[in-house]
């Protein structure tokens, strides 16, 4: 089961690599979206990231987070992720249709 669930995340981290460089070659439509981090509080707290789709539905897109310790999560269907502990996570967009010939987009940060 450990091996089922380490291949699944990395072939899934391998297939959003080859996909960021298969669509800088085509003339796809960049993604227009933000993030806004919380970190953690004294009081014990996790920090957690809010995404901006910026009027697009999130449903159109898959999304992916990728954290320290092993924490990966896929397929989020929420603009907001709690319960981050403190370290370097990336965040990664990319869009469910394939007519849509939407740009993947990553963003990496720090909740401290």
């Amino acid at each position: 089961m450990l091996t089922k669930t380490f291949f699944g995340k990395y072939l899934t981290l391998g297939f959003l690599f080859l996909s960021l460089c298969a669509f800088e070659e085509s003339d796809c439509k960049e993604i227009n979206a933000s993030i806004e981090v919380f970190d953690a509080k004294q009081d014990g707290q996790n920090g957690s990231v809010k995404i901006d789709f910026k009027g697009q539905s999130s449903s159109s897109f898959v999304t992916s987070l990728v954290g320290p310790k092993k924490y990966f999560k896929k397929d989020i269907q929420t603009d907001e992720v709690t319960e981050l502990k403190k370290g370097i996570y990336t965040l990664v967009l990319v869009g469910k249709n394939e007519r849509d010939n939407f740009c993947p987009k990553h963003f990496e940060f720090t909740v401290k």
